[in-house]
């Protein structure tokens, strides 16, 4: 399933709302209503990252809201590599 015209942003990873607006544009092809687009979407929507409020002295890195990892987690990383 490569998709060839994913735009990328730093290295191989899109930004959270990137990926969501592609997996939205899915709509212009009228698939949008499919189950699985459906459960793609919403398990995007559960893996983004969280906004920390860290006063701390490390440069800030994202964390996935849903898993606790770094952001991109390997959920998000799987589903891009799906996606290409």
């Amino acid at each position: 399933m490569g998709h060839g015209n994913l735009k990328r942003i730093s290295g191989d990873d899109m930004e959270h709302d990137e990926l969501r607006d592609y997996i939205d544009k899915f709509d212009a092809a009228g698939m949008v209503k499919e189950p699985a687009i459906q459960a793609l979407r919403a398990v995007v929507e559960l893996h983004k990252p969280m906004e920390e409020n860290c006063e701390c002295d490390r440069e800030h890195v994202p964390t996935c809201e849903e898993c606790v990892d770094d952001y991109p987690c390997l959920t998000i990383q799987a589903i891009e590599k799906e996606l290409r």
